[in-house]
């Protein structure tokens, strides 16, 4: 497994062959269907915890000492917060609790 804990191509394929017993025309389109798949998620913005990113999805950064939430708007690929000044969304967290942790990190050093 990757370290994301998303199995790899070679994984998926190592899996079928080994408990399944499936029609190879029917794995080979599964696995055609996932690498397609697969392929549009690794287009999306990732946050700085390596997260893909989708339309007005919540994301959390730090401005100074404050954590705020925003959300993202993909076709101007920063997020949007209505009192302070936009960020990349590769500076931001998918969850409250990474950027909290990212913020003490930070504060630690």
């Amino acid at each position: 497994m990757t370290d994301d804990l998303r199995p790899t191509i070679a994984e998926i394929e190592s899996n079928l062959a080994n408990h399944l017993t499936v029609d190879s025309a029917c794995v080979r389109w599964l696995l055609g269907k996932y690498k397609e798949a697969q392929a549009i998620v690794e287009k999306l913005p990732k946050t700085a915890d390596g997260v893909p990113v989708t339309p007005k999805q919540t994301i959390y950064f730090t401005f100074g000492a404050t954590l705020c939430e925003a959300t993202s708007f993909m076709e101007l690929g920063w997020p949007v917060h209505q009192l302070y000044s936009p960020t990349s969304i590769s500076r931001c967290y998918s969850t409250r609790e990474a950027a909290e942790q990212a913020r003490k990190e930070a504060s630690d050093e």
